[in-house]
């Protein structure tokens, strides 16, 4: 049987997804689409729009066959974090056999050859790279520097910068390179992205990003050109004032619009009087992931001039000190992740348990197949760690820190709605 990985996180689930899954099913003649996805706090360092459980139940009901749920302390860390512990997952199950990702540039020959560059960091590689660092050049564009400066081909170094730009790229080389570390015989998809590109702020026919269909959910900074033409499409219906029932699947539009009318979308502020609190209550951060001592003291020394989350991040970006790992250190700091997480995990390679968030009638028969294979605990309910033979205190603390931010995400929507939600613990199960 040919059964497919992916690594997403589903932020919100698009018909991007759907035609990847499709793609899978019908072109590369998949089995079956086992999914390794975020839970409620994402790689961005912020909570998921929607919640882990409705976006992996939207996914099996589009044919996906099983979700299951990254760790926590992986899904908010660094993108090569992020890709070693989806791609080791999916490896965990014992009976995925091709890893499918999407990406700018479809060419498997590129990927694997960067992706051994960076394993096997040549020396020329790693003094180009650290002169660009002390020039106080940012990690990833002196990486992407260095590797072209250093690469075997001069008439490739043009095209290999192009690739190198591109943000799924990025992922798609850390996906591969996690394979290539595994030295599994996996077979390796990259597929061009459907219509748009990641982050894009435009859409094409049916295709938007995850981020524009974000930024159209909350009506924040969505071009007044995107709004004229989406209100001239012939669309299912509008959805907050603004048309995204064409970027998304259709049994998808009526949970949209509970969640929208029932004021359930959570963004990244909605977690900024937790993110004020804990930085009022340190005295240092740097033992949070991705945090050190002088990233500590300049969030620290501006820490009144807090008002949101999103403004806080904003207003402490520098040239050397990117968005995006400023907004996981905030996360990691809410989440209480720290250093030592990070290394347990790694102790775990990457795979401590396999928490089961969704699956189809097809995917029951896949989680039967891996209970036989797998060599980690299978979880749908935490109770069940306990009672696992394979379980160990690492694994546990893994999944206390899992819960933590699953009680985290439900306290935001408990504060906004003033009702109670099942814990992990009392949370009923169905696919």
């Amino acid at each position: 049987m040919r059964i497919m990985g992916v690594v997403a996180e589903y932020n919100p689930f698009h018909n991007g997804h759907v035609y990847q899954i499709e793609h899978a099913k019908n072109d590369l003649i998949a089995d079956g689409v086992i999914v390794a996805m975020s839970g409620d706090f994402v790689q961005r360092g912020e909570p998921a729009i929607i919640d882990k459980y409705t976006r992996a139940k939207l996914a099996t009901e589009n044919g996906a066959d099983l979700v299951i749920e990254m760790p926590t302390v992986a899904s908010t860390a660094s993108a090569e974090i992020f890709a070693e512990t989806g791609v080791s997952l999916l490896l965990a199950t014992g009976v995925v056999t091709d890893l499918m990702f999407g990406c700018e540039d479809e060419d498997p020959e590129m990927f694997a050859k960067v992706a051994r560059y960076f394993l096997d960091e040549p020396h020329g590689f790693k003094e180009s790279l650290n002169k660009q660092l002390r020039m106080g050049i940012p990690f990833a564009k002196a990486r992407a520097n260095a590797i072209v400066e250093n690469w075997d081909n001069p008439d490739e170094r043009e095209k290999l910068s192009k690739f190198l730009e591109a943000p799924n790229n990025i992922l798609g080389i850390a996906y591969t390179r996690a394979l290539l570390a595994h030295n599994d015989n996996i077979g390796l998809h990259p597929i061009h992205r459907h219509g748009v590109s990641h982050d894009d702020s435009t859409f094409s026919a049916n295709f938007a990003s995850a981020s524009l269909i974000r930024r159209m959910l909350f009506q924040d900074t969505t071009q007044d050109s995107v709004r004229s033409l989406l209100a001239d499409r012939d669309t299912r219906h509008a959805i907050n004032g603004d048309s995204i029932a064409m970027f998304i699947p259709e049994n998808e539009v009526p949970v949209i619009n509970t969640l929208v009318a029932k004021n359930m979308l959570v963004g990244p502020d909605d977690f900024s009087l937790l993110v004020h609190q804990a930085l009022l209550y340190h005295n240092s951060l740097s033992e949070y992931l991705d945090c050190n001592e002088d990233i500590s003291n300049r969030i620290l020394n501006e820490r009144n001039e807090f008002i949101s989350f999103t403004q806080f991040a904003d207003h402490l970006k520098t040239k050397n000190l990117n968005h995006s790992r400023i907004r996981r250190i905030l996360c990691h700091l809410v989440l209480r992740l720290h250093h030592n997480e990070l290394s347990l995990l790694k102790a775990e390679n990457f795979a401590p348990y396999i928490r089961v968030l969704a699956f189809s009638d097809s995917g029951r028969a896949l989680l039967t197949e891996i209970r036989d294979r797998a060599t980690v605990p299978i979880i749908v309910s935490p109770q069940e760690m306990k009672k696992d033979p394979r379980s160990t205190r690492e694994k546990e603390i893994l999944m206390n820190k899992d819960i933590y931010a699953a009680d985290l995400y439900r306290a935001i929507l408990t504060d906004r709605l003033h009702q109670a939600y099942p814990t992990e613990y009392t949370r009923k199960f169905s696919n």
